[in-house]
C-alpha cells in the first residue's frame, strides 16, 4: 500500500482519489466544520464573513494563544483556513495551499513546530493539524475523550497509509489548542452530542466524496474549478428527481460550512432544522435513485448502509454490549453483578431518547434483510470480538419480583434489559434458571423493521 508522509505538501496527498485520501479530507473537513460552528455558537461570529477589531477581542478571549496577533494576520490565517477547507472539501480539487509568512512567523514565534509543517512555502499534511489547532478546542484534538475525526487523524490513518506522526506531535498540537467547552445540542451532555454529531458528520462526508467520485468516472467531464453543484447536475439520474440536486446541495453546505445536529439553518431561500429525519429524508431519496442502478452507484449505497448502521449503533448498541457482559460466564462475576443491571437500564434509557419515527427513518435506508451489531475485542476483559447479526434485535425487558438471577449470581434488583444476542450456550448464564431463548416475551412494540421491545415476567426459584 502506497503510504503518505505528514511532510508531503497537501497536493502530493490529494492528487490520488483513494479511501486514504478520503478518510484525510474527510477528518480536515471535520475540523473545519467543528472550527466554524464554535465561533458561531459560542463566540457569535461568522467567519466567512469580515472580521473587525471588536469581535477580534471576543476572539481574543476564548484563544489566549491569539492575544499577540493583529487583526490583518489573523484575517490571513481565515484566509488560509477557507483554502484549507475550500481543497479539502472538493475530491478533485489538488492545489497547494501556501503557509502565509505572516501567519507562519506568528505561529513558530508563540510555539515552534518540532515537525516539518512547511516546504517551499507550501503548507504539509502535519503543517494542516499544526495551522487548525489554532483554532481548534482541546476537546477536538484529544482522541481518547473526544470524537471520530480526531481518533480517525491520531490513531486509523497511521495504521492505514499515512506515516510519521507521533504522540509528541499530538500533545505539540494540544499546546496550542483554544481552552472553550464543548457545544451543547438537544440537551444532550457535551461530549455525547460531540460523538454523535462526528459520528453523523463522518459517514455523510463520505457519501458526498464517493458521488463526487462515481460521477467523474462515469462522465469524465469534470474539472478541478467545477462547484459540486455543478458536479451533481451533470448526473442525469440525479436530475431526473425532481428537486433532488438542490436538496442534496442544501445538506452538503449546511454541513460543510459549520452546522451540526439540531442546530437551525439559514440560508437565502429558507431556515430548516438539521435533525436526523432532514437527513434521513435526503439519504432516502438518494438510495431509491442508486436502487436503480445498483452496479453503478453500489458504494454509495454501502455508505448509506454504514450511516443507518451507525445512527443504530449509537442508540443500542451499548444495549448489546452490556448484554453480552451479562450473559457471558467468562465476563461476569459478582462485584460486577448489580452495575451491570444498572448498566442496562441506562443503555435502555439512551436507546429511548430517539422516536420510533426517526429510528424507522434510520432502519428505512437499510437494504439488507439484517444488521450487524459488532464489538471490538477493547470493550471486553478476555480482548474476544462479539459479533450477531440478527434480522431482528429484540429488546427484551426483564421483571422478576423477587430479584433477579444471573447463573449463580442473586440481586435485589427487579428489572433489566437483555438483547438476543448469539452465544453459545456453555458459556451463556441462565436467566433465572432459563437460557434467554427460552424465555417466553410478549411483543411491546416495534421500534423499527429491525428493532423490537418485549417483555417477560419471571420467578427466581
Amino acid at each position: 500500500m502506497e503510504k503518505y508522509l505528514l511532510s508531503d505538501p497537501i497536493s502530493n496527498v490529494f492528487n490520488r482519489v483513494c479511501g486514504v485520501q478520503k478518510r484525510i479530507r474527510s477528518v480536515i473537513l471535520g475540523f473545519c466544520s467543528e472550527i466554524t460552528r464554535y465561533f458561531n455558537i459560542k463566540i457569535g461570529v461568522n467567519i466567512d464573513e469580515k472580521i473587525d477589531e471588536e469581535q477580534l477581542v471576543t476572539i481574543k478571549n476564548n484563544y489566549p494563544c491569539l492575544n499577540e496577533m493583529n487583526l490583518d494576520t489573523f484575517q490571513k490565517m481565515i484566509t488560509m483556513f477557507k483554502n484549507i477547507r475550500n481543497v479539502s472539501a472538493h475530491l478533485f480539487f489538488y492545489e497547494d495551499v501556501m503557509y502565509d509568512n505572516d501567519v507562519r512567523f506568528f505561529q513558530e514565534r508563540i510555539l515552534p513546530p518540532s515537525f516539518c509543517n512547511h516546504k517551499k512555502g507550501k503548507i504539509t499534511m502535519y503543517g494542516i493539524a499544526y495551522f487548525l489547532s489554532f483554532l481548534l478546542q482541546k476537546y477536538n484534538i484529544w482522541p481518547f475523550i473526544t470524537s471520530y475525526f480526531s481518533h480517525e487523524l491520531f490513531n486509523e490513518i497511521p495504521n492505514k497509509g499515512i506515516d510519521g506522526l507521533k504522540r509528541g506531535h499530538l500533545n505539540e498540537l494540544i499546546k496550542v489548542a483554544g481552552v472553550g467547552q464543548m457545544i451543547d445540542i438537544d440537551g444532550m451532555p457535551p461530549m455525547v452530542a460531540n460523538y454523535l454529531n462526528d459520528t453523523n458528520r463522518r459517514w455523510i462526508i463520505n457519501i458526498f466524496f464517493d458521488i463526487e467520485d462515481i460521477v467523474k468516472k462515469h462522465n469524465g467531464n469534470i474539472t478541478k474549478g467545477w462547484s459540486f453543484y455543478n458536479t451533481i447536475k451533470s448526473e442525469p439520474d440525479f436530475v431526473a428527481a425532481d428537486g433532488f440536486v438542490d436538496k442534496l446541495r442544501e445538506l452538503r453546505n449546511a454541513l460543510f460550512h459549520g452546522y451540526g445536529l439540531f442546530d437551525v439553518v439559514n440560508n437565502q431561500s429558507r431556515s430548516f432544522v438539521l435533525d436526523i429525519n432532514y437527513i434521513t429524508s435526503i439519504l432516502f431519496d438518494l438510495k431509491e435513485i442508486c436502487l436503480k442502478n445498483i452496479d453503478k452507484y453500489k458504494f454509495i449505497l454501502t455508505d448509506i448502509y454504514f450511516y443507518a448502521k451507525a445512527m443504530l449503533h449509537y442508540y443500542y448498541l451499548r444495549l448489546v454490549e452490556i448484554t453480552y457482559k451479562i450473559l457471558d460466564k467468562r465476563l461476569l462475576t459478582d462485584d460486577k453483578v448489580e452495575s451491570r443491571i444498572n448498566n442496562s437500564l441506562s443503555a435502555y434509557n439512551n436507546s429511548q431518547k430517539i422516536s420510533d419515527e426517526t429510528m424507522r427513518n434510520i432502519s428505512d435506508l437499510i437494504t439488507y434483510d439484517d444488521v450487524e451489531w459488532d464489538l471490538s475485542k477493547s470493550k471486553f476483559t478476555d480482548f474476544i470480538v462479539r459479533n450477531t447479526r440478527l434480522k431482528t434485535l429484540e429488546v427484551i425487558q426483564i421483571k422478576c419480583e423477587n430479584g433477579i438471577q444471573i447463573g449463580e449470581y442473586k440481586s435485589d434488583q427487579k428489572e433489566m434489559y437483555l438483547c438476543n444476542v448469539t452465544l453459545e450456550k456453555e458459556y451463556q448464564n441462565k436467566i433465572c434458571g432459563k437460557y434467554l431463548d427460552e424465555l417466553i416475551a410478549e411483543p411491546v412494540r416495534t421500534v423499527s423493521k429491525y428493532i423490537e421491545i418485549k417483555r417477560v415476567e419471571v420467578e427466581t426459584k
